[in-house]
């Protein structure tokens, strides 16, 4: 019987102090592993995404040292960028005939710096997993991939770009994400995506970019479906999250989802992200029954002004409805507040009135929010906010092969913008009161040493988690 030919699919470091039970393991990489099944694949995963250079490299070259795979398919995001550019270079000088191909949404925006300036053969753009298919047949063919589409290659010293594949619409139909990939016996957290797309256009997101404006759904059965597999097969799972960047836009949706999980008797806590609106008590009372802990929203800021031009399609209104409905049709679920501060044209005004709408809330409620933190804003490529940095004079695209870091947009200095997080984590603390605080955190159990450390830990180290 012919040996199958091998492909290491391989998610190298990120230069961010990563703490890996905040973080879900690189579904990429389980997603695109049954595509390459299906091509005739044999597949390792490597999953190095919250571990250091070091650990990347170790598995690196354990892995074309015992299994010499024909292909290397990289997933990279913006944090990974620095570990994907070793992982290319040094892949090179240990296997020069291997196949090197690289996906995710920074080397869509950038396939130079992945081609020439660091040796890759393709890169896969936009949605990626059809077109990693294809480009495995092609190569155990060793066919030519210059005809795929979807894909940007190397020739003569230049980028060419093939044209764009039509996305996958009807996302039931698509293989589950190899769980088994990363979880054993005693994982107690699973992932899950139910969506990809988003309708709006926030100028600081990059997700619009990788999956578009049309909001794609699977269906309820099929999302539970996929959730039931994982729990009988890892019977240690006490919690899962969906991944999806507005898990929450089609109401109705997530009702189905609930009453499928409950019908089923599928007892898990659950946490998800959604927008502020809409955010109905049907919706809110279906996901508490089923298990729902905590929904996270995007809320950003609390200046009317600065959500119309960020173009986040909300209004403080909405927000606040939002958090009150939570708070009043559920007993389980903690709505919880992302801010970001530093937007184009904040200033102490736009602050003040981040402020006040989180008093606001607390005078609803009664306790403190579930603020995770209140970040600076981050510039990603491709994004409204990197061309405004790049007309300000703050970056350039070669920012992207030296600095580490993410950069971060200033219009303020550093030291302004950290006092005015303080200032939204101070009002958060103290306006509910000592009592109602100490309440909070009990509950929650917040008072262990390892829940309090990551909760100041961004503070002490001075970082922009």
């Amino acid at each position: 019987m012919k040996q199958k030919p091998k492909v290491l699919l391989i998610s190298p470091n990120s230069t961010d102090d990563l703490d890996n039970s905040l973080i879900s393991y690189s579904m990429a990489l389980g997603y695109l592993g049954p595509y390459a099944e299906a091509a005739g694949w044999d597949v390792i995963v490597k999953d190095c995404y919250c571990d250091d250079w070091k650990t990347t490299e170790k598995a690196l070259r354990e892995v074309i040292a015992k299994d010499k795979p024909q292909v290397m398919g990289v997933n990279c995001i913006t944090m990974n960028r620095m570990g994907v550019y070793n992982t290319i270079d040094l892949a090179r000088k240990l296997a020069p005939d291997m196949k090197i191909i690289i996906g995710g949404v920074h080397p869509t925006t950038f396939p130079k710096h992945f081609l020439i300036d660091h040796p890759g053969d393709a890169v896969v753009r936009y949605e990626g997993e059809e077109t990693f298919k294809e480009l495995l047949e092609k190569i155990a063919k060793g066919k030519s991939i210059k005809d795929v589409q979807g894909i940007a290659y190397p020739e003569n010293g230049e980028v060419k770009l093939t044209p764009l594949r039509p996305q996958i619409q009807d996302l039931d139909s698509m293989p589950y994400c190899r769980h088994e990939y990363f979880l054993n016996e005693k994982s107690k957290k699973a992932y899950f995506f139910s969506s990809r797309g988003c309708p709006s256009s926030c100028n600081f997101c990059s997700t619009v970019l990788h999956w578009g404006h049309r909001y794609r759904m699977r269906t309820p059965k099929s999302m539970v479906d996929e959730i039931e597999h994982v729990l009988k097969k890892y019977p240690n799972i006490e919690e899962i999250r969906f991944m999806d960047d507005i898990f929450t836009l089609d109401n109705q949706r997530v009702i189905e989802i609930c009453k499928e999980m409950i019908n089923r008797n599928i007892k898990v806590k659950w946490r998800a992200e959604g927008r502020t609106f809409p955010t109905t008590p049907e919706m809110i009372k279906w996901m508490d029954k089923a298990g729902c802990i905590m929904l996270s929203f995007g809320v950003e800021t609390g200046s009317p002004k600065l959500l119309k031009e960020v173009g986040k399609n909300q209004t403080v209104e909405q927000i606040k409805n939002a958090f009150k409905t939570v708070y009043q049709y559920s007993k389980n679920i903690e709505p919880e507040m992302f801010f970001i501060l530093g937007l184009p044209n904040e200033t102490e005004e736009t602050v003040n009135e981040s402020i006040k709408m989180v008093k606001e809330i607390i005078d609803f409620s009664g306790k403190p929010l579930a603020l995770t933190t209140a970040r600076f804003l981050e510039i990603y490529p491709g994004t409204d906010i990197y061309e405004i940095a790049k007309q300000k004079g703050m970056i350039e695209d070669d920012y992207w092969l030296t600095n580490p870091r993410t950069p971060i947009y200033f219009e303020q200095s550093e030291q302004w913008l950290t006092k005015q997080r303080y200032r939204i984590l101070f009002a958060n603390w103290t306006h509910p009161g000592i009592k109602s605080v100490t309440k909070f955190l009990i509950k929650k159990q917040m008072w262990r040493p390892r829940k309090i450390y990551n909760v100041i830990r961004p503070y002490l180290k001075g970082e922009n988690y």
